[in-house]
C-alpha cells in the first residue's frame, strides 16, 4: 500500500508539472471571457493567437508520456486513458504547426503579391518579344533529337502548369463556398470546447485524469484558433493574387504555344534530316556498286548488300515518320475530346442539371463518338509488333557491335572468299572491303538507332491511344448516365396531328421509289454478279423449302417412336427450320446493303436500310417462331402441348405483321434537322403503335387462364411462378404501358432505349432457352437408349428357365444399380446444363444492360437516409444503395443455392475423397457464400462493423442465454461437418431410434426411420449422447441366426448344411471374414447353434435376415434335420385321488388331433 502511494504521488508530481510546462509555455497568457467570446464572432473579427503563444516542448511531452507508459504500478484502463490524452496532445501540436504554416504561406502571397504581378508582367512581355525564328541549318540528325528531346521536356512541363493553373479558378471558387462553411463549423466547434472546458471543476492535484482533459481541450482550442486565421488569410490571398493568375494563366497558355511550334519545327527537322541521311547513305551505296563492277566479286556482294541496308534505313524512316503522324493525329484528338468532355461537364455543372436541350446535345455527341474497337485491334496487334523491332533492333545492334574490327572482318571474309595474300590485287580488293565494311557499320547503328526510335515512338503511340480509347469509353458513360432521363422531345400536343402530315409528307419526298429504283438499276449494271448470286442464293432457298418441310414431317415423326427416336433427327430439324427462315430477311439485308453502298451522295438511303436492317432481324425471328410452331417444328421434338403450339403460332402472324413494319419505318423516318418536329411525331405514333401490339399480344399469350400458359402451368404446379403467375402477369403488361406513358411525356429515347433493352434480353432467353432445350432432348434421348439397352440384356438374362432364384436376384439387382447409375447421371447433367444456362443469361443480361447501367447512377441522388462510421464520416444511404442491396441479396441467394452442387458435380466428385467429405465443402461453401452476400450487402446499406459491433456484443449477449440450445445445435452442426461422427447417408442408432441420416442442418439433422417417417434431431444430441453409428469407419455388418436343432440330431450335418446356405447366398461375405457355425451349447429343448454371417452394408440387412432365415427352414426340412421346440414336461405328485386318470384315453384323443 505504501509503495503504490508512493508511486501515485511521483505520477502526480510528473503530471503537474508538465501541465505546469504547458501552462507556462503555451497558455501564458490565459483567455479571458471577452477572448473566448472573439472565437465565436465572424470572421473578420476572429483574431488568431499570436506564433509564440504556441510553443509546446514535444520531446518533454514524449518523455511524461514514456514515463506514464513504462509505470508497472498504473491499472492498464488507466494508462491507456492517459496515454490517449497525451497522444492527442501531440497530435493537436502538429495540426497547430501545420495550420501556422499555412498561414504564412498565405500571408506571404499577399505580401508579395504585388512583387509577383510586376515579375509575371514582365515574363509575359519578354516572352512576347522574343523571336519565334529557329533554325535547323548546319544541325545534325543526332543535335536535332537532342533539341526535340529538350523541347519535347518543355512542352511536357509547359502542358502541366497549364493544366494545373487552368484548374486552378475553379478550385478557388470551390474553397470560396467552402471557407465559409468550414469557418461557420470551427466556430461552434470553439464554442463547444470553450464550454466544456469551463464545466471543468477547478485544478486539483488529487484528479489528475481531470487536468489532463484540461490540457487536451485547451490544445485543442489553439489548434483550431490556428485553422481559422488560416481560412482567413487564405480568402484574403485569393483576393490579393486574382489578377496574378490571370497573367499566370496567359503566360502558361503563351508557353505552351510557343513549346508546341518549338517541337513541331524540331520534329520536321528531324524528319527531313533522317530522309536527307538515308537518300545520301543510299546514293553512297549505289555509288560503291558502280565503283565495284569491274573489283572482286567479294567487293561487289558487300557493294549490293550495303545498298540494300540503306534501302532498309530509307523505309524505316518513312515507318518512323508515318508512326509520328498517327501519333499526332491521335493526341490531337486525345485533346480535343478532352476539352469537350470537359466543356460539356462544366455547362451541365452551372446550369445544375440537364434540359432538354442539353439532352439532344447529348444524344448528337454519343453518334458523334467513334468507334474504338479498331484502336483496341491495333493496341493488342502493336505488342506483337514492338515485341518484332525489339529483335530487330538487338540484332542490328549486335551486328554493329560484331563489325568494330572492320580489318579482322575483311580478312575473314576473304580467307572464307578464297582471296589469299599472294594475289596480286589482294591490297585493293583488302582495301574496298574495309571502306564497305566501315560503311555497312555506320548504316546498321542508323538502322538500330531508328528501331530504337521506332520502339519509342510505338510506346508513345500505345499510350496516346490507350488514352483516347479510355477518354471516349469515359465520355460515353457520362453521356449514358446522364442522357436517359432527359427528354427528347416535347410532350403530346394539340399540334401532333399536323406535325405527323409534314412528317409523312417529308418522308414520301425523302424516299422516293423511282429514284431508289433507279439506284438499284444503276448498281445492277455496274455490280451484276452480286445480284446474280444473291438471286440464285434466293431462289434456291425458297424452291428447296417444300422439300425441306417434307424431310421435318418425316422426322418429327420417327421422333414420336421411342424405338426409332434419334438427337440426330432433331438437329436436322434445326438446320430446316433456319434454312427455310433466312430467305426474306437474307433479301431484306441485301437490298439494304446495296442501298447503303449508294448512300454517299444521298444520306436518306442510309435511314431506310437501316429500317431494312432491323426488320429483316424482326423477320428472321418470325421465320423461326413460326416454323418452331409447326405440327412439324421443333415444338414436337421438345413435347410441346399442341393446342398451346397452334395458339401462339396464331398470334405470330398479326403481331409480326404490325411488329415488322413498325420496326422498318421507325429507324427508316430520320428527316433531318428542318423537320425534326415532324419525325419525332412520327416516330412517336409508330412507337406507340407497336406498343400497342405489344400489351394485346402479351394479353393473349401470357394470360393465366389462357391455352398456353394454362398447359405450362399444369406441370409446374405448385411452383413460385404458378404462385405469382397473377403477379407476374401485371407486371408484364405495365412494362410496354409504362413505355408508352414516357413517350407520351417525351421521353421517347428513354423508352425505346429500354424496349431495345427488353428485346434483347428476350431474344437471349429464347436463345437460353432454345440451346437448353436442345441439350435436354439429347440427354432424353441418351438415357431412353441406355434404358432399353438395359432393359433388352435383362431380358436376356430372364429367358432361361433354368436359372436359379440367387441369380435371378442378382440380375434384378444388378439392373436396378443400373438405373440408379443412369438416374444419378442424367440429375447432374441436368444440374450443370441448369448452371450453364443460368450463367450464360447472367452474362448476357450485364452484356446487355451494361450500357444503360450507368444511368441507374442517377439512383443515388435520391437520399433515403444518412449515418456515420466510427471515424466521423457520412455515409449516404440513397435509392441505388437499396436497389444494389437488394441485387446483391438475390444474387446471394441463387449463389448459394447453385454453386456448391456444381462445385460437387464439377469438382469434388474428381477428387479422391468420400461423399461425407464432399458434403461437408459443400455446406461450408454455402455458409461462406451466404456470409460473405450478408456482410456485404449490409456494407451497400452502410451499416459497418464499427458502428454496430457493441449492438451485436449485446444482442450476442442476449442470444446466448435466451437462445442457448439454439446456438449449442448450430455449433454441434459445425463439429458434425468437421469431425464427422455423422454423415449423409450413414445408418445410425440413437437412443431407441434408427434410420438413415437424410440431411444435416444449421440446427438439426433428419433422419429417415424404416417405417419412411422422417426424425428431426438437434444436433446437440449427437455431440453429447450416446450415438451408434452402424457405418462410421467400415459398412460391414454381421447378423447372427441362432437354430435349435432336436436332441438327436446330427450336429455336424446340420453345421454343413447351414454354412452352404450362407455361402450360396450372393450378399454374403465368403471370405475376410467368413460365415461360421458355433455351437453355442445345451439348451432346455434343443441343441442351439448360431449361424453368424457378414454383409457389405446395412442396406442388405433385412433382405439377407428374411432369405437365410427363409432357406434354413428350406434345407433343414429337405436334410430331414428337425428344428426343435419348446416342450414342458409337467410331474403329477398324489395319492388316493377321488379321480382316476385316464392316461390312455387321453393319449387316443391327442393321437387323433394330430
Amino acid at each position: 500500500m505504501h509503495k503504490t502511494a508512493y508511486n501515485n504521488s511521483i505520477f502526480i508530481k510528473l503530471l503537474i508539472a508538465a501541465f505546469l510546462l504547458i501552462q507556462g509555455a503555451s497558455f501564458a497568457e490565459e483567455k479571458s471571457p471577452a477572448k473566448e467570446t472573439q472565437a465565436e464572432a465572424p470572421p473578420e473579427e476572429v483574431k488568431a493567437e499570436p506564433e509564440e503563444a504556441w510553443s509546446v516542448d514535444v520531446k518533454q511531452i514524449e518523455q511524461a508520456r514514456q514515463r506514464i507508459s513504462e509505470n508497472k504500478e498504473m491499472e492498464e484502463e488507466e494508462k491507456s486513458k492517459y496515454l490517449e490524452i497525451y497522444d492527442s496532445i501531440l497530435e493537436q501540436a502538429e495540426l497547430f504547426k501545420q495550420y501556422q504554416a499555412e498561414k504564412e504561406s498565405f500571408s506571404n502571397m499577399q505580401k508579395n503579391a504585388a512583387a509577383e504581378l510586376e515579375k509575371v508582367k514582365k515574363e509575359l512581355e519578354k516572352l512576347k518579344e522574343e523571336s519565334a525564328e529557329l533554325s535547323a541549318e548546319d544541325k545534325s540528325a543526332s543535335e536535332l533529337e537532342t533539341r526535340l528531346t529538350e523541347a519535347n521536356m518543355n512542352l511536357e512541363s509547359a502542358r502541366e502548369t497549364s493544366t494545373k493553373l487552368e484548374n486552378e479558378p475553379k478550385r478557388r471558387a470551390e474553397r470560396r463556398t467552402q471557407i465559409p462553411e468550414q469557418r461557420k463549423q470551427i466556430q461552434e466547434s470553439i464554442a463547444e470546447l470553450n464550454e466544456k472546458l469551463s464545466q471543468l471543476p477547478a485544478e486539483s492535484e488529487q484528479d489528475k485524469l481531470i487536468e489532463a482533459n484540461r490540457m487536451l481541450l485547451k490544445a485543442k482550442l489553439k489548434a483550431q484558433g490556428a485553422k481559422l486565421d488560416s481560412l482567413a488569410e487564405e480568402l484574403k490571398a485569393y483576393e490579393a493574387t486574382s489578377e496574378i493568375l490571370a497573367l499566370r494563366r496567359d503566360l502558361a497558355a503563351a508557353k505552351l504555344s510557343k513549346y508546341e511550334k518549338q517541337v513541331k519545327f524540331w520534329q520536321d527537322a528531324l524528319s527531313q534530316a533522317r530522309k536527307k541521311e538515308a537518300e545520301r547513305a543510299k546514293q553512297e551505296a549505289k555509288k560503291a556498286v558502280q565503283q565495284s563492277q569491274r573489283s572482286h566479286p567479294l567487293v561487289q556482294e558487300l557493294a549490293n548488300e550495303n545498298v540494300e541496308l540503306a534501302k532498309q534505313q530509307s523505309e524505316l524512316v518513312k515507318d518512323i515518320e508515318q508512326t509520328n503522324s498517327y501519333l499526332k493525329e491521335i493526341q490531337l484528338e486525345v485533346e480535343n475530346l478532352s476539352q469537350d468532355f470537359s466543356s460539356l461537364q462544366e455547362q451541365i455543372d452551372k446550369a445544375g442539371k440537364i434540359t432538354s436541350a442539353m439532352g439532344v446535345l447529348l444524344m448528337a455527341k454519343k453518334n458523334n463518338l467513334k468507334d474504338v474497337r479498331q484502336h483496341k485491334r491495333q493496341i493488342s496487334e502493336r505488342v506483337a509488333k514492338t515485341s518484332t523491332i525489339q529483335l530487330k533492333w538487338s540484332q542490328y545492334d549486335r551486328r554493329w557491335a560484331d563489325l568494330a574490327e572492320t580489318e579482322a572482318h575483311a580478312e575473314r571474309l576473304l580467307e572464307e572468299n578464297s582471296v589469299s595474300e599472294d594475289m596480286p590485287n589482294y591490297a585493293s580488293v583488302k582495301e574496298e572491303a574495309e571502306n564497305l565494311l566501315r560503311d555497312r557499320r555506320k548504316i546498321v547503328r542508323k538502322i538500330a538507332d531508328y528501331y530504337m526510335d521506332h520502339i519509342t515512338a510505338l510506346a508513345q503511340l500505345d499510350m496516346s491511344e490507350r488514352s483516347l480509347v479510355k477518354t471516349v469509353e469515359k465520355y460515353r458513360s457520362y453521356i449514358n448516365k446522364s442522357i436517359l432521363w432527359v427528354k427528347s422531345s416535347s410532350p403530346v400536343q394539340k399540334s401532333e396531328i399536323a406535325k405527323i402530315i409534314s412528317g409523312v409528307k417529308a418522308f414520301a419526298q425523302n424516299n422516293n421509289p423511282a429514284r431508289m429504283l433507279g439506284v438499284i438499276v444503276s448498281d445492277f449494271m455496274k455490280r451484276p454478279h452480286y445480284y446474280i448470286i444473291a438471286g440464285i442464293a434466293f431462289l434456291l432457298l425458297i424452291f428447296s423449302r417444300p422439300k425441306l418441310i417434307k424431310t421435318a414431317k418425316a422426322d418429327s415423326q420417327k421422333v414420336q417412336k421411342i424405338t426409332e427416336d434419334r438427337f440426330v433427327y432433331t438437329l436436322r430439324e434445326v438446320a430446316v427450320m433456319l434454312f427455310c427462315a433466312s430467305a426474306i430477311p437474307l433479301a431484306m439485308v441485301f437490298l439494304g446493303w446495296r442501298l447503303l453502298e449508294n448512300s454517299a451522295n444521298y444520306e436518306y438511303f442510309a435511314y431506310f436500310a437501316e429500317g431494312l436492317f432491323h426488320a429483316s432481324y424482326l423477320a428472321f425471328a418470325f421465320g423461326i417462331m413460326r416454323f418452331f410452331t409447326k405440327p412439324c417444328g421443333l415444338g414436337s421434338h421438345f413435347g410441346m402441348n399442341e393446342e398451346a403450339l397452334q395458339t401462339f403460332s396464331a398470334n405470330l402472324v398479326w403481331f409480326f405483321s404490325i411488329l415488322i413494319p413498325a420496326a422498318f419505318l421507325y429507324y427508316s423516318f430520320q428527316l433531318g434537322e428542318d423537320t425534326k418536329a415532324g419525325q419525332d411525331a412520327c416516330r412517336r405514333i409508330i412507337f406507340l403503335i407497336q406498343q400497342a401490339s405489344v400489351i394485346v399480344f402479351l394479353i393473349t399469350v401470357l394470360n393465366p387462364k389462357g391455352t398456353i400458359i394454362r398447359s405450362w402451368l399444369e406441370k409446374h404446379e405448385g411452383s413460385w411462378l404458378d404462385k405469382l403467375k397473377y403477379l407476374l402477369f401485371t407486371i408484364a403488361i405495365l412494362v410496354p404501358f409504362s413505355f408508352c406513358i414516357l413517350s407520351i411525356i417525351g421521353y421517347g429515347y428513354a423508352a425505346m432505349h429500354l424496349h431495345q433493352e427488353l428485346m434483347y434480353t428476350f431474344a437471349l432467353l429464347v436463345t437460353v432457352f432454345f440451346l437448353t432445350a436442345l441439350l435436354k432432348r439429347s440427354l432424353l434421348v441418351t438415357r431412353r437408349r441406355l434404358a432399353i439397352q438395359q432393359l433388352d440384356r435383362l431380358k436376356e438374362q430372364t429367358i432361361e428357365e433354368a436359372q436359379s432364384d440367387t441369380e435371378q436376384t442378382q440380375s434384378v439387382n444388378m439392373a436396378q444399380q443400373a438405373g440408379n447409375t443412369i438416374s444419378t447421371i442424367s440429375d447432374q447433367a441436368r444440374s450443370v446444363i441448369k448452371f450453364v444456362s443460368t450463367l450464360l443469361v447472367v452474362l448476357g443480361v450485364w452484356w446487355i444492360w451494361k450500357s444503360t447501367l450507368p444511368a441507374l447512377e442517377a439512383l443515388e441522388n435520391i437520399q433515403l437516409s444518412q449515418t456515420t462510421d466510427a471515424q466521423g464520416e457520412i455515409i449516404i444511404i440513397s435509392l441505388g444503395s437499396l436497389f444494389k442491396a437488394i441485387v446483391i441479396f438475390i444474387i446471394t441467394l441463387v449463389l448459394t443455392r447453385n454453386v456448391p452442387g456444381l462445385l460437387e458435380i464439377m469438382v469434388l466428385q474428381k477428387l479422391p475423397i468420400n461423399s461425407a467429405a464432399s458434403f461437408a465443402i459443400t455446406t461450408l461453401c454455402r455458409y461462406l457464400l451466404f456470409i460473405i452476400g450478408i456482410v456485404y450487402t449490409c456494407f451497400v446499406l452502410g451499416i459497418r462493423w464499427s458502428t454496430v459491433q457493441w449492438l451485436v456484443a449485446a444482442v450476442m449477449v442476449g442470444l446466448g442465454f435466451g437462445l442457448q440450445e439454439i446456438f449449442a445445435n448450430f455449433i454441434s452442426g459445425l463439429i458434425i461437418l468437421f469431425e464427422q461422427p455423422i454423415r449423409v447417408g450413414d445408418t445410425i442408432t440413437i437412443g431407441d431410434v434408427s434410420g438413415r441420416v437424410s440431411k444435416i442442418k444449421i440446427r438439426a439433422t433428419t433422419i429417415r426411420k424404416w417405417d419412411e417417417k422422417e426424425l428431426v434431431v438437434p444436433n446437440k444430441e449427437f455431440i453429447t449422447g450416446r450415438l451408434v453409428n452402424w457405418s462410421l469407419s467400415d459398412t460391414t455388418l454381421r447378423i447372427e441366426f441362432p437354430v435349435g436343432v432336436a436332441y438327436g440330431s446330427d450336429v455336424q450335418k446340420a453345421e454343413k448344411t447351414l454354412l452352404d446356405i450362407a455361402k450360396r447366398h450372393p450378399d454374403v461375405i465368403d471370405t475376410k471374414p467368413a460365415p461360421r457355425v458355433i455351437f453355442k451349447g445345451f439348451g432346455s429343448s434343443s441343441l442351439d447353434l448360431e449361424l453368424r454371417v457378414y454383409i457389405s452394408s446395412i442396406a442388405q440387412y433385412l433382405d439377407v435376415w428374411h432369405q437365410i432365415n427363409s432357406r434354413i427352414d428350406k434345407r433343414f426340412r429337405e436334410e430331414k434335420i428337425e428344428i426343435a421346440f419348446p416342450q414342458t414336461d409337467l410331474h403329477f405328485r398324489s395319492s388316493d385321488l377321488p379321480i382316476p386318470l385316464d392316461i390312455k384315453g387321453s393319449e387316443r384323443k391327442s393321437s387323433e388331433a394330430d
